[in-house]
């Protein structure tokens, strides 16, 4: 099984370590299984709203690109921004297909997303779908990679081998 390192960065909303992170992480995990794919290392941060002027609320994908450029943490691991709100449209944002090279980016180097219960574990799951490459799915509601919420948990043998591709991946 392949694993996928994550770096979960709480901007200004308290505790990195937080009981919904901790739901999130273990219904991605399940959902990631069915493709040979498993969270590995799993490292927590907490950066203050005052060290990115506001950013913890996120009304655009351009200012979830800036706080991406913005913020990052060490390592080969996928940043995933937890942000106190988004706009009422979107729950995350993520790159499809997302870099590698994360310092330096001219472009969205990790996933944004708000906390949403119950929908937080699908929501990180589909986010970093996106990241390692997935695009959204149309028509099946039971695919994770569906564009709605509520989205199923489902994952294909051709999205897992698609995913498994990303250079994050070991």
């Amino acid at each position: 099984m392949r694993r996928i390192d994550l770096n979960i960065i709480r901007v200004g909303v308290g505790d990195p370590a937080d009981p919904i992170i901790q739901r999130a992480l273990a219904t991605t995990n399940d959902i990631f299984a069915q493709v040979n794919i498993s969270l590995g290392q799993v490292k927590r941060f907490d950066v203050p709203a005052h060290h990115i002027a506001g950013m913890n609320v996120i009304r655009d994908k351009n200012e979830a690109f800036e706080l991406t450029k913005k913020w990052t943490a060490p390592g080969r691991a996928i940043d995933v921004f937890v942000v106190s709100a988004t706009a009422d449209w979107m729950l995350g944002a993520s790159p499809i297909g997302g870099t590698c090279q994360k310092y330096g980016c001219v472009f969205v180097s990790g996933v944004v997303m708000q906390l949403s219960e119950p929908s937080t574990g699908n929501v990180l799951a589909h986010e970093i779908g996106h990241y390692l490459g997935l695009d959204d799915d149309e028509y099946d509601k039971s695919n994770l990679m569906h564009y709605t919420v509520p989205n199923g948990k489902k994952l294909t043998q051709s999205q897992g081998r698609r995913m498994n591709t990303h250079c994050f991946l070991h």
